[in-house]
């Protein structure tokens, strides 16, 4: 048997070369498509985003019982969790802390709109943006080697 030839075992492992179809047989007309224009969210919507992301996974993690309400077992419980994870000390009274600004009501038990509100007064964030002199002064400066 030859090898090489087209009824050997060679020619099952190499690919036989075809001839690649001509595109310029095709008509095929391209138009430019516009690219999609998302609305810029404003700041305050960035901020909300974040905070509903947030309160939705510590529900998410949080909510045992599935009952859309998150009590007070179910937050220390979580939290007490997650400080034996990262392997750091559960410190109650800061916890009890975040609950009574997460629960100022204290009914006992929050829903989601809650936590929001409560994440709002525990991690106050802000957008801040730069006069473009400022900004361009940061781009222009020397890299600092350390």
């Amino acid at each position: 048997m030859k090898i090489g030839s087209e009824n050997s075992i060679f020619s099952l492992f190499m690919p036989k070369t075809r001839k690649a179809p001509s595109i310029a047989d095709e008509k095929i007309d391209f138009k430019a498509v516009p690219p999609v224009k998302t609305p810029a969210k404003s700041d305050e919507q960035i901020l909300a985003d974040h905070y509903d992301r947030a309160a939705q996974q510590l529900f998410d993690y949080a909510d045992t019982d599935n009952n859309g309400f998150l009590s007070k077992n179910e937050y220390m419980g979580t939290q007490k969790r997650m400080a034996d994870t990262d392997k750091r000390p559960f410190d109650l009274h800061t916890i009890e802390g975040f609950w009574a600004k997460l629960d100022p009501n204290g009914k006992g038990a929050i829903d989601k709109a809650e936590v929001v509100e409560g994440l709002r007064a525990i991690l106050p964030l802000s957008i801040g943006h730069l006069d473009p002199n400022t900004a361009d002064a940061i781009r222009n400066r020397p890299p600092t080697v350390s």
